[in-house]
C-alpha cells in the first residue's frame, strides 16, 4: 500500500501506511471513521503560528500539532494498527504518538500544497 491522503504530497512523510491501518482499525472496531483528520481550523492555526513566528521550524510545527492530535487518537485501534504495521506489539503511547505525528505532517503537507506555507529544505541546493 503506497498511497497518500487527500492533499498530502509525500514531502515530509514517505509512507502513510500506519495512518491508513489506524483508520481501518477504527472502522472495523466502531463501524465508522475516527479522527483525527486535519481541519480548516488547524490550517488557520498553523498559518497564525508561522506568521507570528511562534513556530517556523518544521520540527516545532509537527510537535505542536502532534500534541493536539494525540488527544484524539484512540488507544485500541492504534494498538491494532501498530501491531499490523510493525508485526509485533509496540508500546501504546509510542504508537499513538507516531500516528499523531503522521497527521501533523499531513496537515503541514496540505498547508504547503495550498500555499499557506512553503516548505524549504536547508540541505538542498538553492533552498
Amino acid at each position: 500500500m503506497n498511497h497518500i491522503p487527500f492533499m498530502a504530497s509525500g514531502k515530509i512523510v514517505n509512507s502513510y501506511e500506519l495512518l491508513y491501518k489506524y483508520y481501518d482499525a477504527c472502522r472495523e472496531l466502531k463501524g465508522e471513521s475516527c479522527g483525527p483528520i486535519p481541519s480548516s481550523d488547524d490550517l488557520k492555526e498553523l498559518e497564525t503560528l508561522v506568521k507570528q513566528q511562534e513556530a517556523a521550524n518544521l520540527g516545532v510545527l509537527i510537535d505542536h500539532f502532534s500534541k493536539k492530535y494525540l488527544e484524539e487518537i484512540q488507544e485500541t485501534p492504534a494498538r491494532i494498527a501498530c501491531k499490523s504495521f510493525f508485526g509485533k506489539e509496540v508500546d501504546t503511547v509510542h504508537c499513538m504518538t507516531k500516528i499523531a505525528q503522521l497527521v501533523a505532517s499531513w496537515l503541514i503537507e496540505i498547508a504547503d500544497n495550498l500555499g499557506i506555507i512553503s516548505l524549504k529544505f536547508a540541505w538542498r541546493k538553492g533552498a
